[in-house]
């Protein structure tokens, strides 16, 4: 069963986000290809999470990007299609090179990145992924994705810009206005819901750029509750998400997510792909979400080489869960008024 349109199928217009369930690809933008470059210890394994770029993910049915970008200083540009002469204003901040002091800057060299300067892998740029994004929206206006843009470095401003050229210039971001984890379905059906942390300075609503807020609700953009735990094995990783998500489970002003992931000093795709890994863990996952009510506070499932069968383990559970989920929802709205 594909899964790039799922929503379309599972859905009620009228769910709230925090009726719902999404599978979700962390560290989005590292993927394998030519659009990994090692660091100095070319431990790539170790730090890169997918198989495809945004629109094969999105096609896969993920959902919501955990996307870091940044400046990459060198000028090679590699495996990039966009043209080298397209540039993107940038503001100074605390710029370590005169490089950001508002120059303009090849946007190519805005890439994701994941982990540091020696054990971390350089992605793909912004610019291509964004226009995946938007490809994908305009072929398929039944799904939405969220878009989380955290731990950017030196080029906060550029990224914004970027989002707003590329998804809201083509009328593709959302910019209803309040806490955005109890808007409907009906209402962000093709859109992207693209939400920034505290490293950024232009969010505006309005305009599509909303804030970002980890563990706590969000009253102008979109709070989202979990945290990364980094195991290489997939039970340890499990038994200390249980543990977070019971901090959590009585929220319902904000998403949750749930880390499926073995992102820790270990190749990942070995770790992942293994017998005692993730990829069959999810079967596991898919059984919790069915028959345990504590998970039904869990609106995102993170993961690493997000596939066909990881992401439909996950969203089919809205089939099975969608009148236990919106029961929950009214009955803590009543506990909270």
């Amino acid at each position: 069963m594909p899964g790039y349109n799922w929503m379309g199928k599972y859905l009620s217009d009228d769910a709230l986000l925090t009726d719902i369930i999404m599978p979700g690809s962390h560290d989005a933008g590292i993927f394998s290809g030519d659009t990994a470059n090692a660091g100095i210890l070319g431990w790539k394994g170790a730090a890169i999470c997918q198989h495809t770029g945004l629109g094969g993910q999105l096609n896969a049915g993920s959902r919501f990007f955990d996307l870091r970008a940044r400046l990459v200083r060198e000028r090679n540009r590699i495996g990039q299609s966009t043209p080298v002469s397209r540039s993107v204003q940038i503001k100074k901040k605390n710029s370590i090179e005169n490089i950001t002091n508002g120059e303009d800057v090849d946007r190519g060299r805005i890439r994701f990145y994941h982990g540091d300067k020696k054990t971390g892998t350089k992605g793909a740029d912004l610019d291509s992924q964004l226009n995946e994004v938007k490809n994908f929206l305009q072929q398929r206006n039944t799904e939405f994705c969220i878009l989380r843009f955290t731990k950017s470095k030196e080029v906060p401003h550029a990224v914004m810009n970027l989002v707003s050229e590329i998804l809201g210039d083509n009328n593709l971001l959302y910019q209803g206005t309040g806490n955005l984890a109890r808007i409907r379905v009906g209402d962000v059906r093709g859109k992207a819901i693209a939400i920034f942390d505290k490293d950024f300075t232009g969010h505006n609503q309005t305009s599509g750029l909303h804030h970002y807020k980890k563990n706590d609700a969000c009253t102008n953009g979109l709070g989202v509750s979990g945290s990364f735990s980094g195991s290489p094995w997939a039970g340890k990783s499990v038994s200390t998400q249980q543990k977070k998500l019971k901090k959590y489970e009585l929220q319902s002003d904000r998403l949750y997510s749930w880390y499926q992931t073995q992102t820790y000093l270990k190749n990942i795709q070995s770790s992942t792909q293994s017998g005692v890994g993730s990829r069959d863990n999810v079967k596991g996952l898919f059984n919790n979400l069915l028959n345990n009510e504590m998970y039904d506070s869990v609106n995102i499932v993170l993961m690493d080489f997000v596939d066909n069968f990881k992401c439909r383990n996950v969203y089919r559970s809205n089939v099975f869960t969608a009148s236990r989920r919106l029961n929950r929802r009214q009955i803590l709205d009543i506990v909270e008024d």
